[in-house]
């Protein structure tokens, strides 16, 4: 787990979705290693509420990715981003209804709802 892979999971989920892959999502907190800093994995999880799926495991080698293992503030910010999960499921449902219609990836980049912007076109890091 580092901050290096966080970075590169925007893109990866906004470059699954364009492929027509619309129900992709990322091992929250990463897959190896452990899940420090604490707020890296907090970062995680408010990055994981808002995708199509939201998976939070790891090796059975590592520690889990259990909230309460992290200390009180991160445990916080993880709890209110499972929340806003749970609070945007309705919404995912619609979405999910919407790409099954229309073929559009719940998950977009700038430039899918803003064709017009070229200055949107190589943003990766944020989406709708």
């Amino acid at each position: 787990m580092s901050w290096a892979a966080f970075e590169r999971t925007p893109a990866t989920i906004l470059r699954w979705g364009l492929a027509g892959a619309f129900f992709v999502a990322c091992d929250t907190g990463g897959f190896e290693g452990s899940a420090t800093p604490p707020d890296l994995l907090a970062r995680w999880y408010q990055l994981s509420s808002v995708l199509p799926i939201m998976r939070v495991h790891s090796r059975v080698q590592n520690p889990p990715h259990w909230p309460w293992l992290y200390g009180v503030a991160a445990e916080k910010t993880m709890r209110a981003a499972l929340m806003l999960r749970y609070a945007l499921l309705p919404m995912v449902y619609s979405l999910a209804h919407h790409a099954r219609e229309v073929g559009a990836p719940l998950v977009r980049p700038l430039m899918y709802e803003f064709p017009d912007q070229e200055q949107l076109a190589h943003i990766s890091d944020q989406f709708t």
